[in-house]
């Protein structure tokens, strides 16, 4: 499988990965464990089998970066582990460089939804769907606009 060939079915299955949590997120509150599980897989895929990068060297940094930064936050419940996870999985693909541009990109997102849902209900957001902006953050990046 060549390079274009290889990167053309990365992004499609990783969409499709990301959009599966995204309808989760919004139908059912919580990202299914096994999406991110399988997002990591994917990366791992890419990043080792098709790029020849050692997972560890790329991919561990990216994973490292999410948690380390939002476990603290997950811990005072100001975000949920699935959105933890998301971002992680996230991480794995772009690697430790790009993992900040994503969580930046999801977080911006996130105000800017939170502040729209809580114009439209007229009243503070309870709960900000991060799947969603953690999504746009990352599709963003796989287009090379972050």
């Amino acid at each position: 499988m060549n390079g274009k060939t290889a990167y053309c079915l990365f992004a499609a299955v990783f969409i499709l990965f990301l959009s599966v949590c995204v309808y989760t997120d919004f139908k059912e509150g919580k990202i299914k464990n096994f999406m991110p599980v399988l997002i990591t897989a994917l990366a791992v895929w890419y990043r080792g089998g098709i790029l020849g990068c050692s997972f560890p060297y790329l991919s561990l940094p990216g994973m490292l970066i999410p948690f380390l930064v939002l476990f603290p936050v997950f811990m005072i419940r100001g975000i949920g582990a699935g959105d933890v996870k998301l971002l992680m999985a996230c991480g794995a693909a772009a690697g430790g460089e790009h993992i900040w541009k994503i969580m930046f990109a999801a977080f911006f997102l996130g105000g800017i939804e939170g502040l729209i849902a809580g114009r439209v209900k007229k009243e503070k957001a309870k709960k900000v769907h991060m799947a969603l902006p953690a999504a746009v953050g990352a599709c963003l990046w796989l287009g090379g606009i972050l």
